[in-house]
């Protein structure tokens, strides 16, 4: 299943390290396994979350793209904006490309 995440932050938390922050419509009861995120410098990133969710980064900040493309690791968290608490916080594998790859085709849009 692929998503489209359209609201979501990097930001950098107290101890200096970058984050993915994750605020899901609808929060997935599968477990993160081996989060990898494949990034070509441009406006979109893609996450694999596991083998069964992927979730397009839409519209990256230009002002974080650099950033992004130095990381070869960055924490997610994702977040539940009904119960205001932490669901999941885990370190996503960041994978620069050349091109990443056209997924749009199978996108899941939410109306």
């Amino acid at each position: 299943m692929i998503k489209q995440e359209k609201l979501y932050l990097i930001i950098t938390n107290k101890n200096n390290e970058k984050c993915l922050f994750l605020t899901p419509q609808t929060i997935s009861k599968l477990l993160p396994i081996k989060p990898e995120i494949l990034y070509d410098g441009g406006e979109h990133a893609i996450l694999y979350r596991n083998t069964q969710e992927t979730i397009i980064l839409d519209y990256l900040p230009s002002s974080q793209r650099e950033d992004l493309k130095t990381l070869s690791e960055i924490l997610t968290v994702e977040y539940d904006v009904n119960t205001k608490t932490i669901v999941n916080e885990y370190i996503s594998k960041v994978t620069i490309v050349n091109k990443i790859p056209d997924i749009s085709n199978d996108l899941e849009i939410k109306k």
